[in-house]
């Protein structure tokens, strides 16, 4: 998790940027991520999150706000039924992917390449978010229980962004679905892993990076070494996290400039 105000050198680090909650892309952090855009990298951002010159940079012009329920997402063979949604209607250059639409042929979600071989992907609806199913006075903070969201992620963000989001892993974790997330360091052959085992069992798989082969590994929470070379096997206790750092043979990622 990035804040605006990131340097350069640390974006740059990074493959993929979603803007989330009600940053504005405008001013100083325009011209960040257009630098950012120009070098390679990819942009993910929700109409409303843009002004007029923001826009532009996502090769689109967006127009006002209507509501759907519908999406019809290119590869799926049937229309996604969703809530209700906002959504801003947008027109862009001939160019640009148009990866999702409504049943009146409204884009809801838009690709566009750069040249340096960076990309924008821009959704239609706000925030990714159908409208909201619960009013605030019905969300309780019930003791060991999730706290309810009065949203949810629309289907077709979902069916385009998670496996988008998935092409940029640095790892790809072998066993069991688990939540994990990866850090970068100032060391391009360095990563590090945190596995959060939300289930009630243990938890065993490996971590395999996608680049090089595993120099050394050491799990930060027992401080004790891992063996491996393609993979390292993990076990994280029931409720429980892992914390694994993993040198490499070779870069992990590349640095842009």
């Amino acid at each position: 998790m990035l804040l605006s105000d990131v340097p350069d050198e640390v974006l740059n680090r990074y493959e993929c940027v979603v803007i989330l909650g009600e940053t504005r892309v405008e001013g100083e952090l325009l011209g960040k991520l257009s630098r950012y855009v120009a070098g390679g990298g990819h942009v993910v951002a929700c109409a409303n999150q843009l002004d007029a010159e923001a826009a532009a940079l996502f090769g689109v012009d967006i127009g006002p706000v209507e509501v759907e329920y519908h999406a019809i997402v290119e590869g799926h063979a049937w229309p996604i039924s969703e809530p209700r949604f906002r959504m801003h209607r947008l027109t862009g250059e001939p160019g640009a992917a148009v990866l999702a639409q409504t049943r009146q042929g409204a884009p809801l979600a838009v690709r566009a390449g750069h040249d340096g071989g960076g990309s924008t992907l821009l959704f239609a609806a706000e925030f990714f978010l159908a409208n909201a199913t619960l009013s605030p006075e019905k969300i309780h903070n019930d003791v060991e229980q999730p706290l309810p969201s009065p949203y949810a992620v629309l289907e077709h963000a979902k069916a385009i962004l998670l496996p988008y989001l998935r092409s940029f892993n640095l790892v790809a974790v072998d066993g069991p679905p688990v939540q994990f997330l990866v850090n970068v360091t100032p060391r391009t052959d360095r990563l590090v892993v945190t596995l959060c085992n939300n289930s009630p069992q243990p938890w065993e798989g490996a971590i395999r990076p996608r680049r090089g082969r595993v120099a050394t590994a050491a799990n930060w929470m027992t401080n004790q070494p891992l063996s491996g070379a393609e993979s390292v096997r993990v076990r994280v206790p029931p409720v429980d996290v892992a914390v694994v750092e993993l040198l490499l043979d070779g870069p992990a990622f590349e640095v842009r400039t």
